[in-house]
This record gives structure tokens, C-alpha cells and sequence, in this order.
């Protein structure tokens, strides 16, 4: 099973979880870049902030949101 890390705690992830999005993975974080979710849990993982990113064993970064994906992927590059 491939770990991941989930970047964007909103809406879209919601939706995400509720269609059962993610079964196929393992999910060690989730990452977010609003500092108020930081340190947070979210379905009992912890909410990280992406330069924490580096310290997880992850196969790769699924990003939920669509209006910010570019800007977060250049961010992650």
C-alpha cells in the first residue's frame, strides 16, 4: 500500500473522503498551508505544515484542491 500525504484540508477533502477517495492508500499526514490547521488532527492524523513534509516516509503528495494545485505543486518543486 503506497503512504501518502494528503495537502489541502477542505472542502474538496471532504468530498474526497466521502467517495472513499483514498482507500487504496495509507495515509501518514495531512498538510496544509493555513497555520491554524497546524498541529491539529484530522481522521486521527495530524495536520502538518509543508516545510515539516520532509520529515515523513511518504511514496507521494496527493493534492485535493484544484483551485490552488499549481501554486501548491510549485511550492512543493
Amino acid at each position: 500500500m503506497e503512504k501518502i500525504i494528503v495537502f489541502g484540508v477542505g472542502n474538496e477533502l471532504e468530498r474526497m473522503l466521502l467517495r472513499k477517495y483514498f482507500v487504496e492508500y495509507e495515509i501518514v499526514a495531512f498538510c496544509d498551508n493555513n497555520c491554524k490547521k497546524w498541529g491539529q488532527e484530522y481522521e486521527e492524523k495530524i495536520i502538518i505544515s509543508p516545510d515539516k513534509i520532509q520529515e515523513y516516509s511518504y511514496d507521494k503528495i496527493m493534492i485535493t484542491t484544484k483551485l490552488y494545485e499549481d501554486e501548491i505543486r510549485e511550492q512543493l518543486i
